[in-house]
């Protein structure tokens, strides 16, 4: 995400505009780049924003509720490894979703690319995580640990449940249409109004 931020700001181009101030004008940074448009209603965008964003929320919630589980197989270091991975997964997952919140319907392409890498990447790396981790756990369960607690099955579930909500994500993400455009200095619209 660095470099994209980092060539973002590259992309605003200072201008001064006039002003009904002590200068007369006053500075303001416009984009010039490539842009992206979300091609749905504006009711429609808030709506998926809010949705990724809670379920970002709750699978985050689950997947440590699962690691704070008093249960043998979270003290061996087989499951907790990729099920850790998987909260770092996770959690990065939910700042990207943090980040979609305060998006517009026509984002910078280095906002909309961090955004994309997140919920479509980032939700596959946490899904085959989450795989390896309930496998691991089902497998040391078997033949590692060989006592049965009930709370288990509920440590099984939420990794279930997290990979269910990782999956969701990507879908209703993969659904969203989006189109691209340029803005540049040439083709700027009419001046900004001062405020």
């Amino acid at each position: 995400m660095g470099k994209d931020f980092r060539d973002g700001f590259r992309s605003y181009v200072r201008t001064e505009v006039p002003a009904n101030n002590r200068k007369g004008r006053r500075v303001v940074y416009v984009y010039h780049g490539q842009m992206y448009h979300f091609a749905m209603t504006a009711h429609a965008f808030r709506a998926l924003k809010a949705e990724l964003f809670v379920l970002s929320l709750i699978w985050a919630a689950v997947q440590v509720g699962v690691l704070c589980l008093p249960v043998p197989s979270n003290g061996t270091n087989l499951v907790t490894i990729p099920a850790f991975l998987a909260l770092a997964a996770a959690a990065y997952v939910v700042y990207n979703a943090l980040s979609f919140l305060t998006t517009k319907q026509d984002a910078p392409a280095w906002e909309y690319h961090a955004v994309n890498r997140a919920l479509s990447g980032g939700t596959v790396v946490a899904m085959g995580l989450l795989a390896v981790a309930l496998a691991l756990h089902i497998g040391s369960q078997l033949f590692l640990v060989r006592v049965f607690v009930p709370l288990e099955l509920v440590a099984m579930g939420g990794y279930l449940l997290c990979g269910t909500l990782a999956f969701w994500m990507r879908r209703q993400w993969r659904k969203v249409q989006v189109t691209s455009y340029h803005i540049d200095e040439r083709a700027q619209a009419a001046p900004h109004k001062a405020s």
